[in-house]
């Protein structure tokens, strides 16, 4: 469930939302200290980097998919007591 939010959250953001969000993980990485600039630590700030987009993206994702059911289900609800009346 919160896979399919994340994916439909990833395809709904632009360019200019995914670049804010990687500048927004790549600030809460610098926050932690300076490093050296070695291979390894550039490695590290992207493969974190990448973490850090995708976790945001996950909890993003998983509100849009709890908005969607609360969405769908009302509309269900609404049609039952339609139905019903």
């Amino acid at each position: 469930m919160l896979l399919i939010g994340m994916n439909i959250t990833i395809l709904t953001l632009n360019k200019q939302d995914l670049r804010f969000l990687k500048q927004m993980a790549l600030t809460f990485l610098m926050s932690f200290g300076p490093f050296n600039d070695d291979y390894i630590v550039i490695m590290y700030y992207i493969i974190l980097t990448i973490v850090c987009t995708f976790l945001i993206a996950l909890v993003v994702g998983g509100f849009w998919m709890i908005l969607v059911v609360y969405k769908v289900s009302s509309i269900y609800n609404t049609m039952a007591f339609l139905e019903i009346s």
